[in-house]
C-alpha cells in the first residue's frame, strides 16, 4: 500500500510541513478547497455559484485507496493542500498531482516548489503535472520547477481534458 510520511522542511524562517490528510481533515479540506475553487475560476471561467460559495464537490473521493489527500503547513498554520494520485489512478504515470494548491499568503516564497520537489524526492517514476490552459501562473511555475529539478528533461504538451477542455500537461520520469 502506497505511504505518505509527514515532511518537514526548513526554508530560511519558514517551517514547511507536508502532513498526511486523515478523514478527521475533511472539513479542513473542504475550507481551503473553497479557496481553490474560487482561485481557479479566474482561469476556468466558472459562473459565481448562488450562495457565493466554490464548493469541491466529490472532495472525499481522494480518501479512496489511489490517492493520498496532504495537509500544508508552514510555522503551524495552514498553508494548502495537495492530491497526489497513484496506483493507477494517475493514468499511464506513476504519480500524478490532482490537485495543488498553495494559499497567495505564501505564493512566491518558495513553499510551492519546496513542497513539489520534496514529494518528487519521495516518490520516484513516471509523473504527470496538469494545469489548466488559461493558468499562465501556474504552468510558468511548473516549467520553471521542472527545468530546474529535471535539468528541462520533461516533456510538455496540450491535451483535452473532459472537464476543463484543453489543458497544459507536463511528463517527466524522476527514477
Amino acid at each position: 500500500m502506497f505511504q505518505c510520511e509527514t515532511v518537514s522542511v526548513r526554508l530560511s524562517i519558514l517551517n514547511i510541513e507536508i502532513i498526511p490528510a486523515g478523514r478527521s481533515h475533511i472539513p479542513v479540506m473542504h475550507q481551503l478547497a473553497c479557496l481553490y475553487r474560487y482561485d481557479l475560476s479566474e482561469f476556468a471561467n466558472w459562473p459565481v455559484p448562488a450562495d457565493g460559495r466554490y464548493v469541491y464537490h466529490g472532495l472525499e473521493a481522494y480518501w479512496e485507496e489511489g490517492y493520498t489527500p496532504l495537509l500544508l503547513k508552514v510555522n503551524d498554520g495552514l498553508a494548502g493542500f495537495v492530491i497526489l494520485a497513484h496506483d493507477k489512478k494517475s493514468g499511464e504515470a506513476d504519480f500524478e498531482y490532482v490537485e495543488f494548491f498553495v494559499i497567495r499568503k505564501y505564493r512566491g516564497r518558495g513553499v510551492g516548489k519546496t513542497v513539489a520537489t520534496a514529494l518528487f524526492n519521495q516518490y520516484r517514476g513516471q509523473w504527470v503535472v496538469r494545469q489548466l490552459l488559461a493558468n499562465k501562473p501556474a504552468i510558468a511555475f511548473w516549467k520553471k520547477l521542472l527545468s530546474e529539478y529535471m535539468n528541462n528533461a520533461y516533456k510538455a504538451s496540450t491535451e483535452q481534458d473532459p472537464e476543463f477542455g484543453e489543458v497544459h500537461v507536463l511528463r517527466f520520469c524522476n527514477q
